[in-house]
Order: C-alpha cells, then structure tokens, then sequence
C-alpha cells in the first residue's frame, strides 16, 4: 500500500526556464566577477557528476576549478540567494499536490541546496505540501542511502519516486524496490508520466 511520495524537484516539479538563469548574471554583477558563462551552464550541469556531497565550500572550489577562478563563497551564497526567487506559482501543481497530500505523505529529495530548493517551493506557494526536503547537504543521489532516508522510515513498497532522470532518480529507487515514475514526453522502458499532474488521475 503507497504511503509516501518522493519527489524530485528540477524538471519535475518546478520547471527550469532559461529566465532562472538571471540568478547567475545577478550573482557575477553583485560580486564583480567576469566569466563567459554568465549562466554556471558547466557548473549546473556536471556538479552532480563530481561531487558526492554538496555544501558552499565545495560548490565554491568546484566553480573556481571549472573557470579557472580564485573566489570566496560569497558567489555561492549570492547565486543561492537569488536562485530561492525563481519559481512561479502555479495553480494545476497546487491542486495536484493538495489532493495527494490528503492521501500520502508527500517529500522533496534533491540534490541541490536545501535553502534556495525550500525558498523556490515557498515562492511556488507549495512548500507546506511536504512533509520534509531534503538537500544536497545530506547526501546526495543516486546513493542509495538518499533513497533511504527519503523514505522515512516506510518500506520500499511503501513508497513511489517521481523525477526525470533515469540514472539519479529512477533506477535506484527501483533497485531499493520502490514503485517509479519517471517525467518524460517518450516513451520508456520504465512507468512514465508526461508530468505530475497525471498522478492525480492516477493514484
């Protein structure tokens, strides 16, 4: 019997739009840092590969290993402030979220930073739907051990992870004996849904 949800955020919940990428821009102006990439595209797309841990330290030597760069956290923290300001509310995912959360209990597992993915939802004005998140801090997927204490103390089959990614999110948590749906517009070998909204006509 499913008892709790596990979602990702990015890309499943909350969209990513090439707008969110003024966070970036802001955050170099603020601090007065020239780069080429005034979007952290490098950064955004292949920290998940290269750290198993997240925090502000390690995002700041990473950053500076990429672009070849000698800065403080202050970056970081300016990015993640102005990151927490880019979602936008909408309507359909709140009534998708308030009728499952009326039948299961409903968790965020993500692999960026609590604070900023926390302050996104809170500006969706869907964070009070979850009945916890949990960043990248802790630990990070595809470890199983994410999976784990995502669950919260429920068996696995007690359990269904919902995100867009097969690597990271999917396949572990099938692995653990969880029930899946993965966010795609193809057709998978894999459950798949073309968005969340479809799991309230489905569960």
């Amino acid at each position: 019997m499913l008892k709790r949800i596990i979602f990702d955020l990015d890309n499943t919940l909350i969209s990513w739009k090439e707008e969110y990428n003024e966070a970036a821009k802001k955050a170099l102006e603020e601090c007065n840092i020239t780069i080429e990439d005034k979007t952290f595209s490098k950064l955004q797309r292949s920290y998940q590969e290269n750290l198993t841990q997240i925090s502000i330290e390690n995002m700041t030597n990473y950053f500076n290993r990429l672009y070849n760069q000698n800065v403080d956290n202050t970056l970081i923290k300016c990015w993640l402030k102005h990151l927490g300001t880019m979602s936008e509310k909408d309507e359909n995912l709140i009534s998708t979220l308030s009728y499952l959360q009326q039948k299961y209990e409903l968790v965020i597992l993500t692999n960026w930073f609590y604070i900023s993915q926390y302050n996104r939802l809170k500006n969706a004005k869907i964070a009070d739907y979850f009945k916890e998140i949990i960043g990248g801090e802790e630990v990070m997927k595809p470890n199983k051990k994410a999976f784990e204490k995502a669950m919260g103390g429920h068996l696995p089959e007690e359990c269904l992870m919902v995100g867009d990614n097969y690597l990271i999110d999917i396949l572990p948590a099938k692995e653990l004996g969880m029930s899946t749906y993965l966010i795609s517009e193809k057709k998978e070998i894999v459950p798949t849904i073309k968005n969340v909204y479809e799991l309230k006509s489905i569960l």
